[in-house]
């Protein structure tokens, strides 16, 4: 019995989660975006998404694992 090394997945999973809020928040086409991104600057928008990013992140690593 092997203890299952998280890690690789782990970071699959917050580059795909990466994608995700990258796409919805600066999307082609307007309404396919999360919100409107008119007025804001794109370093806000940069702060959000990592902000977001970097919360999920620590949430995922600090909890315990299975097995």
């Amino acid at each position: 019995m092997e203890i299952f090394d998280w890690h690789r997945l782990t970071t699959q999973a917050l580059e795909q989660q990466r994608r995700f809020f990258m796409k919805i928040l600066f999307h082609p086409f307007s309404e396919r975006r999360f919100f409107d991104t008119k007025g804001v600057s794109i370093k806000t928008l940069g702060h959000l998404v990592d902000g977001i990013i970097n919360q999920t992140q620590d949430a995922v690593l600090s909890s315990p694992r299975a097995g």
